[in-house]
């Protein structure tokens, strides 16, 4: 009897088993078929996608690539077209790696200017560098927009399960199979449009009625960098100065530099977009009034989110501040010289509109934001 019940359970196990990977491996196929059909992925000379087998870092460069440009208005033709040639010049390339090969330095250079993936050090990129479940689920949050704040490279396996951005299954070994990592690609596409606001009048309704200082705004310090917190000193009766130009004239000379820097490199132009220059502006009042530095504002949440709600077309955000400077240059060259990826976003390719927030603090400083998004 004992014989007969342990036969019984362990054939159920094996039946449950089978299930889950006939289920899974249903997953994959349908995800493969899918990126295939969009040009993301391609098979080998025999036609194979070989999705048993591990991936490469310099692989899912050209994965993430092809994706990014996937949505283009030229599609992937404008990739080759333009792209592929553009991020290939050396005067357009602003990573340092010396192991890339010529085949994959496109794709990696258009990765590394997106924010998407970084070297491993010393100059390396590590191309032939098997990709890790951390790894995929760094470049997966990143492409989506997951503001990096409750969540960084170790804990990144975790943050993507809970969102449902990777399945529960096939990321927690060594290294990510091709399968596991087309899927993760398929659940990336789909998170953006199903987690974005139906419509700019309701992020509005959530606009502060007055957007002018509390009387008593947290001060940002002259010493204050883009990523430190500013003083916890405040003001009182602080009255704003009669600025050398208007606050309309500092925007628009943000915007003038923003555009001088990425005509350097041949990048187009960024448009001003009234609903994101009304969201900057939120946003920067948003840090003044409610006294705190960082991109997660207790009123509107991310900054993608924030971004999201008053352009819900977007198709991708990003975003600079700033508590520092009295000027626009002063501020703007804070963002090109900082070591923390904000030079990378100012002269991310595939950004296609901007829009810039300015709200006075004190002793002839501002709080700056600058706000992009790509349409």
């Amino acid at each position: 009897m004992k014989t007969t019940i342990s036969f019984i359970i362990c054939l159920m196990l094996s039946l449950t088993i089978a299930s889950s990977a006939a289920y899974a491996s249903s997953e994959i196929d349908a995800s493969a078929q899918r990126l295939a059909q969009l040009g993301i992925i391609e098979g080998d000379q025999n036609g194979s996608l070989n999705l048993e087998k591990s991936l490469t870092r310099a692989e899912l460069a050209v994965i993430l690539t092809r994706l990014d440009f996937s949505d283009a208005p030229g599609g992937l033709a404008e990739w080759r077209e333009w792209g592929a040639a553009h991020f290939s010049e050396q005067e357009n390339r602003y990573n340092k790696f010396t192991d890339v090969p010529n085949w994959a330095l496109p794709y990696v250079e258009y990765c590394y200017q997106r924010g998407l993936m970084k070297g491993v050090g010393d100059g390396k990129f590590d191309p032939q560098g098997q990709v890790s479940p951390q790894m995929a689920c760094t470049v997966a949050l990143r492409y989506c927009g997951v503001a990096e704040t409750d969540w960084d490279y170790q804990t990144s396996v975790t943050k993507a399960q809970n969102i449902g951005l990777v399945p529960i299954e096939g990321v927690n070994g060594g290294v990510i199979l091709r399968g596991v990592m087309v899927d993760i690609i398929r659940r990336a596409l789909d998170y953006g449009s199903n987690n974005r606001a139906p419509n700019v009048a309701e992020a509005l309704q959530n606009v502060p009625s007055s957007l002018v200082a509390s009387p008593q705004p947290q001060k940002p310090s002259p010493a204050t960098s883009v990523e430190q917190e500013p003083s916890s000193a405040t003001l009182i009766n602080e009255q704003e100065p009669s600025p050398v130009l208007s606050i309309d004239e500092m925007k628009a000379e943000i915007v003038r530099l923003t555009n001088a820097e990425r005509a350097k490199i041949g990048l187009p132009a960024l448009e001003v977009l009234p609903e994101l220059m009304e969201c900057a502006q939120a946003k920067a009042a948003d840090m003044k009034n409610s006294n705190y530095y960082g991109h997660n504002s207790p009123v509107y949440g991310t900054a993608d989110e924030m971004i999201f709600r008053f352009v819900p077309q977007a198709a991708t955000a990003a975003e600079n501040i700033a508590a520092w400077g009295a000027t626009p240059q002063e501020a703007f060259t804070s963002w090109m010289d900082s070591s923390k990826g904000h030079r990378e976003t100012i002269l991310t390719a595939r950004l296609t509109h901007i829009g810039i927030g300015i709200a006075y603090g004190a002793d002839g400083g501002y709080w700056w934001v600058q706000q992009f998004v790509r349409l």
